[in-house]
């Protein structure tokens, strides 16, 4: 006949075994992450963005006709045979003055070269208000990213 002393040990173990097991499917994750950003058909307004690669980076440039503007990277997600770049465009604060001089700002993604890229931009007020909320549009799709640019070899030619 078991003790009491018997039981008491074999509850803590049971226990404890459910305990690192729960603990190992939080750590394993048996649901999916978050989901995809909404996407919608609105024109984007907002200033061109293009898709270049520099040190070994895929970068999206966006070329704004003038400073102030804020270009974030909210989320990249690899999808079947691509990858989605989320960003969000914010325009300057109307209560500054800015020149009319054009700019490029750079931002760095994590898409390797070569991948095709699809951008996706959410264009907002400078306080982060936007007409279509938090949904993004399409504004560039890549069939794949420009590899980066390589240096020419020097060519001799044969001396007689």
């Amino acid at each position: 006949m078991p003790t009491l002393k018997h039981t008491r040990g074999l509850t803590r173990a049971a226990g404890t075994l459910v305990l690192l097991a729960s603990g190992a499917f939080s750590i394993i994750g048996c649901a999916n992450g978050s989901p995809p950003p909404d996407v919608v058909t609105a024109p984007y307004d907002g200033p061109p963005l293009r898709v270049e690669t520099a040190e070994g980076l895929t970068q999206v440039v966006a070329s704004p006709n003038s400073p102030g503007w804020t270009i974030l990277l909210d989320r990249v997600l690899e999808g079947h045979g691509f990858h989605s770049a989320f960003i969000s465009v914010k325009r300057p604060n109307p209560t500054f003055a800015y020149p009319p001089t054009p700019v490029e700002q750079h931002l760095a993604t994590s898409v390797p070269i070569g991948r095709p890229l699809k951008i996706y931009a959410r264009l907002a007020d400078w306080n982060n208000v936007s007409p279509i909320g938090d949904s993004y549009t399409l504004v560039v799709d890549t069939p794949t990213t420009p590899a980066a640019p390589t240096t020419p070899t020097p060519t001799t030619t044969p001396k007689p």
